[in-house]
């Protein structure tokens, strides 16, 4: 958020009146970066080749079930089955979200 809005700060202040979609969009058009992305570093992990490489483990498999049409090249999925050990989650919602969003159709 910090980025982004630092990013936009010269436009709030050419425009001070402007509303935000306004803002975003005047941005937008001079081809202002308008994403952002950072990453956690996980304490009290050694790396690879180290006796902890990682602060969890999860593993999953998954099977699709499709039909193909040879002639046309169509597809049609019929279902998906992933099953997922993340051993003891404290919130399960958060780790169904994770896997249902890691899922693309």
């Amino acid at each position: 958020c910090r980025q982004i809005s630092e990013r936009l700060q010269p436009y709030r202040e050419k425009f001070p009146d402007r509303s935000w979609k306004e803002l975003v969009n005047a941005a937008y058009l001079d081809r202002v970066d308008l994403s952002a992305h950072g990453f956690y570093v996980t304490p009290d992990i050694t790396g690879f080749g180290g006796s902890r490489p990682f602060n969890y483990f999860c593993f999953g498999a998954a099977a699709s079930e499709v039909e193909l049409d040879t002639l046309t090249g169509d597809w049609q999925l019929l279902r998906t089955d992933i099953v997922m050990d993340v051993g003891n989650p404290i919130n399960p919602a958060i780790d169904i979200g994770q896997v249902e969003g890691g899922f693309v159709r």
